[in-house]
């Protein structure tokens, strides 16, 4: 089978590394390797004042409490299905070049997880109780078999 480093290498998709600072900052069709701090800037900054809204998966109940409020949906009550318990495991190598050919998006999820903490920090107790009922009935509903 063919390495994730050999795929980079074969260069048949230009837009692989730092996905999420090119789509966020507009600049998607730059080829490989090209993205870099203005990019990241331009990032930033439409994180903070051109997107509405974006979540974290690590806050997923809080990013949807926040989501329904802004758009005006009742309490969006979810059931987990098709959780991943084995892990694929990468070597070391793998993971440092993953890393290097990625950094931008690492640092924009970093700034992402701050900006999104400013967002937790302003919820109101309104929000904060949707959150606990939210939990609440997510833990019932998957507790019951269907």
């Amino acid at each position: 089978g063919m390495t994730i480093e050999g795929f980079y290498a074969l260069g048949v998709k230009k837009d692989i590394d730092n996905c999420l600072t090119r789509y966020v900052s507009g600049t998607v069709p730059d080829d490989f390797g090209t993205i870099g701090e203005t990019h990241y800037l331009q990032a930033v900054e439409n994180l903070k004042t051109k997107i509405d809204f974006f979540g974290m998966q690590e806050h997923y109940d809080e990013s949807l409490i926040l989501l329904a409020g802004k758009l005006g949906w009742p309490l969006p009550v979810y059931r987990k299905k098709n959780l991943t318990r084995k892990k694929e495991i990468v070597s070391e190598e793998t993971l440092e070049f993953l890393k290097h050919a990625n950094r931008w998006d690492i640092l924009l999820y970093e700034k992402a997880k701050e900006i999104f903490a400013e967002k937790l920090d302003q919820m109101t107790a309104k929000e904060k109780r949707k959150l606990a009922r939210l939990r609440f009935l997510n833990k019932i509903a998957g507790a019951i078999p269907f």
